[in-house]
């Protein structure tokens, strides 16, 4: 058996609740995590020099 992470930035911690939960009932997965974010920093849009902020969470 082999094991596959994957990691989902998500808007809103509700937004990574139903999206891991929807994962568990369909069993795509075993278990999840969430871990929530205070702050992220982006290039939007990519290669503009201008950078965007947000709050949410990271679904593991």
């Amino acid at each position: 058996m082999s094991v596959i992470w994957v990691l989902v930035n998500c808007n809103s911690l509700a937004e990574a609740k139903n999206i891991g939960g929807a994962c568990l009932q369909a069993r795509l997965a075993s278990c999840f995590d969430i871990f929530k974010r205070e702050l992220t920093q982006y290039f939007w849009p990519p290669r503009s020099g201008k950078t965007e902020s947000a709050r949410g969470a990271l679904l593991i």
